[in-house]
This record gives structure tokens, C-alpha cells and sequence, in this order.
């Protein structure tokens, strides 16, 4: 359903900018099929539904992890704290294959045998529930199927302005 009708669409750029003044969370995304793991990082993901418990990552449709997701049925969200810059860049690197991106990375494998990362401030698991190919990017839906949390010591990295922050005061 469109209803942009005679609206004029925002120039790239100036989108763009207003995008960079959203904070936000940093996770990275992970699923794993017979003699492989995967994972990237991304920015949108966000809760849907409490009953039925459902999330949302929004996933370049030209991606691997889209691709790999779509494979194995399952996925994890792994919420990473203020510590893990490293591992948001190295998910988020194009050039990096899968073995390199996970070098030197703790993880567990969950119900779902999706790699949890450690050290993170939470993870959610989920099976695919629905998706939506919207453009470039695809809307993953997916049905929690379990989750931890991490140590409450920790706060969640974010990304802001095209640059990693963490929180440092209270309002």
C-alpha cells in the first residue's frame, strides 16, 4: 500500500542525516545450519508482540544473513554491550567471511543452535514466524522461542550519529 500520492520524497542525504540523529541499540544477528554459523550486525530490531512474543530485524535483502536465516528457520538476537564495539565493526564488515567474523568470539550455542554471543546484555532466540521483502531490506519476523539476560553491571553499546556511545548518566 503506497500513500504517498503527490508527495514529494525526501532527498537520500537529508534522510539520511535526520536517520544518524536515532539512537539506538546494536546487535548482532546469528543462525546456524549444518556445519556453519552466521551472523552480522544490525540496528533495527525492536519487540512486536508480547503474546505471542515476536521480534522484528529489519535485513538487507542482498545479505547473507537474510539468505542464511531463510535456510535454517532459526535466528538469535544477540544485544551487545558497551565492550563489544569490536564485535559490532567485525560483524558489520562486508569483506569478512563468516569463520573471520567469529574468530576470537565466546559463544554458546542456544536452543536453537544459533550462537550466543558472550558478554552481551541480552539475547533473544526465534524461530521464523513471517517475512516481509520491502524494497531492498526484509522485515524478519520471528517467534521467540527463548532469551537471557546478561549481567545487570553491563550497559547496551549504541550507535548514534555515525559513531558507537554507551550510556553514561541517567536522566
Amino acid at each position: 500500500m503506497s500513500s504517498s500520492g503527490t508527495f514529494r520524497v525526501i532527498e537520500q542525504d537529508a534522510y539520511r542525516s535526520i536517520m544518524r540523529r536515532f539512537a539506538s541499540g546494536v546487535v548482532v544477528v546469528t543462525t546456524a545450519g549444518d556445519g556453519w554459523v552466521h551472523g552480522s550486525t544490525a540496528q533495527a530490531f525492536l519487540s512486536v508482540s508480547l503474546n505471542p512474543p515476536l521480534v522484528l530485524v529489519s535485513l538487507s535483502l542482498s545479505g547473507r544473513t537474510y539468505t542464511r536465516i531463510r535456510e535454517s528457520g532459526v535466528f538469535a538476537v544477540n544485544i551487545l554491550s558497551e565492550g563489544q564495539k569490536w564485535i559490532a565493526e567485525r560483524f558489520a564488515d562486508p569483506s569478512l567471511d563468516s569463520d573471520e567474523r567469529f574468530r576470537g568470539v565466546s559463544f554458546t550455542r542456544g536452543s536453537t543452535r544459533s550462537p550466543l554471543i558472550e558478554g552481551v546484555c541480552g539475547y533473544v532466540e526465534a524461530a521464523l514466524y513471517d517475512v516481509f521483502e520491502v524494497v531492498d531490506h526484509a522485515l524478519v519476523l520471528g517467534r521467540v522461542v527463548g532469551g537471557g539476560e546478561g549481567s545487570s553491571e553491563v550497559d547496551p553499546l549504541i550507535y548514534y550519529n555515525r559513531g558507537y556511545r554507551s550510556l553514561r548518566n541517567e536522566v
